[in-house]
């Protein structure tokens, strides 16, 4: 189990917030520096770009960016959204601003972040992915937002979520459950507001590396995120808005398959999709060959392949299915169509939840 020890401190420029702990704090103009170039001078205002640059010996996460100001400026460049990593010895532009005026500055929370190297078997903070947050104050009481964000290139699983009490604490909304966090991608995994005067509450979580992982084949990755989803009963990690009668948008898009869409028949959960568009039957067989060998290649050898056939059409269709992990998954690859109508032949694709 990870566990962020947070307490609340005097932070970089003077701004009050969460902290792991003090020996992860980096000093500033010691460990790294900020410093702006002037790339412009006009009548009556100057292009100035702002500069961090790390001085020492370990990568420092830098996160919760803002401007100590909202007006006398114009952005060239955003501020990071979320966060910034930079790495030892080098220096990073955080933003671009056309200034009328004076600015009177940036605020950011930084952190040091681990050495580590190797292989672990469990996602390390700091390593495979971050924690921070972002936070805003009103005259008695700051908000914070927790989040996390992968940054390796392996999928993670985050469950186990617990925020322990403290006194005024109000949430925006309810403490997330559990998530899957794809490379790069990021969530929020509580919002709550807390006077000024009493310490953020810890958060405790469980990280493990999940069951399927990405190849780098585009096809390949959402097809395993799908199935990942699959293995978790209804799909909710990549189900989008109600497309009506019962049946949802994906938000992960599988190269090559059309008409797609997530569905709940007598409480169980499919994603259906048509592999390309209809043609004669020869084509169609010559389709299901490749997507059998490509979907194949995609998936761990556990989820076994099984090619069937219709007794009534003569159609086959290739089942891919096994359990992982005490999770079962099951892929069905099949070719639908009749003598009849020769050219409506189709690949199918089905991938079951439960």
């Amino acid at each position: 189990m990870k566990l962020v020890s947070l307490s609340l401190f005097i932070a970089v420029l003077f701004y009050s917030l969460p902290v792991q702990s003090q020996n992860d704090t980096p000093a500033q103009d010691k460990d790294y520096y900020y410093f702006t170039e002037t790339d412009e001078v006009g009548a009556g205002f100057k292009v100035l770009s702002y500069y961090l640059k790390n001085t020492c010996d370990r990568k420092i996460l830098f996160f919760n960016f803002k401007p100590d100001q909202t007006t006398g400026y114009e952005v060239l460049k955003d501020l990071p959204q979320d966060i910034l990593i930079v790495e030892p010895h080098r220096s990073l532009k955080i933003c671009k601003l056309k200034v009328s005026g004076e600015m009177s500055g940036i605020t950011w929370q930084a952190k040091l972040l681990d050495p580590s190297v190797g292989f672990n078997k469990y996602p390390e903070n700091g390593k495979n992915y971050v924690f921070f947050w972002k936070s805003s104050e009103t005259a008695d009481r700051i908000t914070f937002s927790y989040l996390l964000k992968n940054i390796s290139d392996r999928w993670i699983k985050f469950y186990a979520f617990d925020l322990e009490t403290a006194s005024g604490l109000a949430l925006n909304n309810e403490l997330a459950s559990s998530a899957y966090l794809w490379q790069d991608s990021v969530m929020k995994v509580i919002e709550f507001s807390v006077p000024k005067t009493v310490e953020a509450p810890l958060l405790n979580w469980t990280a493990e590396f999940t069951d399927l992982q990405p190849s780098g084949d585009p096809f390949c990755d959402a097809l395993v995120q799908i199935l990942e989803a699959s293995g978790e009963g209804d799909f909710s990690l990549v189900r989008g808005a109600s497309a009506g009668n019962g049946t949802y948008k994906c938000k992960v898009v599988l190269p090559e398959i059309i008409g797609y869409s997530i569905m709940e028949t007598d409480g169980k959960w499919f994603y259906a999709g048509r592999v390309g568009n209809s043609g004669l039957k020869k084509e169609i067989y010559t389709r299901f060959k490749i997507f059998t060998v490509k979907i194949d290649n995609c998936i761990p050898d556990v989820i076994a392949l099984k090619i069937l056939k219709n007794k009534t059409t003569k159609n086959k269709s290739a089942l891919f299915s096994g359990v992982l992990n005490d999770k079962s998954y099951s892929i069905l690859l099949a070719v639908e169509g009749s003598p009849s109508q020769p050219a409506d032949y189709k690949l199918t694709l089905t991938i079951a939840g439960k």
